[in-house]
C-alpha cells in the first residue's frame, strides 16, 4: 500500500477533496517503516481539505495489534479529537499514560497479601496477576470463592 500511496500523490491520481476515509490496516507495521509516507499524505490531504466546500474532515481509521509512538504522534497532531479502541487492558492503560504499580507479594500468603493489595479497589480498576503455573487454580479458587472477576 504505502508504495501505491506515494505513486498516487506523485501522479496526483486522486481528488483529495473526494475523499473521506483513509484506512491504515496494520498501522503499527505501516508506520515502523513508512512513517514519513503517511505523514506526507495526511499533510497534503489537509492542504487540499482547507479548500473544499464541505467542512468535514478525512475519517482516519487505523487498525493495530500493539500502541506504537508513531500512532500517538499522528493522533496528536489531528485537528479533533479522536476517538481511540483499545481492545487490550494494557495497550490502553500505556496509551493513557496510566501510573503503574508493581508489588511482590509473599507466596505463602499469596491470599492474604492479594485481599490486602486488592482491597476493595478491584471494583473499579484493573489489576493484572502474574504468578507461577501451580499457583493459578488456588488463586482461581481464592477469586471465585470472594465473588472477584477475573480472566485468566
Amino acid at each position: 500500500m504505502p508504495t501505491a500511496l506515494l505513486h498516487m500523490i506523485s501522479v496526483k491520481a486522486t481528488d483529495y477533496k473526494r475523499v473521506f476515509h483513509f484506512v491504515l490496516e496494520d498501522a503499527d507495521i505501516i508506520l515502523k517503516s513508512h512513517n514519513e509516507l503517511i505523514k506526507k499524505f495526511l499533510n497534503l490531504a489537509d492542504q487540499v481539505l482547507r479548500h473544499r466546500n464541505c467542512p468535514k474532515s478525512i475519517q482516519l481509521i487505523m487498525c493495530a495489534q500493539h500502541w506504537t509512538v508513531q500512532m500517538k504522534d499522528i493522533l496528536l497532531k489531528l485537528n479533533q479529537v479522536p476517538t481511540v479502541c483499545i481492545g487490550n487492558y494494557l495497550e490502553a492503560a500505556l496509551y493513557g499514560r496510566n501510573k503503574f504499580s508493581m508489588k511482590f507479594l509473599d507466596s505463602n500468603n499469596k491470599e492474604s497479601s492479594l485481599q490486602k493489595v486488592l482491597d476493595n479497589k478491584y471494583k473499579f480498576t484493573k489489576s493484572v496477576l502474574i504468578c507461577n503455573e501451580d499457583e493459578v487454580e488456588d488463586i482461581q479458587t481464592f477469586f471465585t470463592v470472594e465473588e472477584i472477576e477475573y480472566m485468566s
